[in-house]
């Protein structure tokens, strides 16, 4: 059984919105954010509310802004050029990112994702090595 990346990030997109969903009860978030936190910024068109969006969440940091840094830090893993290069980023990448949030309650579902891909990552890794 292989896992691939699509499921992977599928998962922590997921999750971020749960995140995002949770605080913009508190916050007020705009609705285009919704829609900026699902595109890569770089590749894709942004409306100029959306970016709008994404540029107020970088000015005001919370638990939305972490759960979508350690869902874009997902793209580190994918740029290893090698099996064993992947293998010790997601070593990295899990112990480093469950360390820095573990202390949030609005970021459980976050920490659920991050499971995942703990219980995934050699099924991953069988994936990254069969192409």
């Amino acid at each position: 059984m292989t896992v691939d990346w699509f499921h992977i990030v599928r998962t922590f997109t997921k999750a971020l919105d749960e995140v995002r969903k949770k605080e913009r009860q508190d916050k007020g978030h705009p609705k285009s954010l919704r829609w900026a936190l699902l595109k890569n910024l770089e590749n894709e068109n942004v409306t100029p509310k959306q970016l709008a969006a994404f540029q107020g969440l970088v000015a005001n940091p919370g638990a939305t802004a972490d759960a979508n840094v350690i869902k874009e830090k997902l793209r580190w893993i994918q740029k290893a050029s090698t099996p064993r290069g992947a293998r010790w980023r997601i070593t990295n990448y899990l112990k480093i990112i469950k360390a820095a949030g573990s202390d949030q309650p609005l970021l459980k579902p976050m920490a659920k994702a991050l499971s995942t891909l703990k219980r995934h990552a050699e099924q991953l890794m069988r994936r990254w090595t069969r192409g």
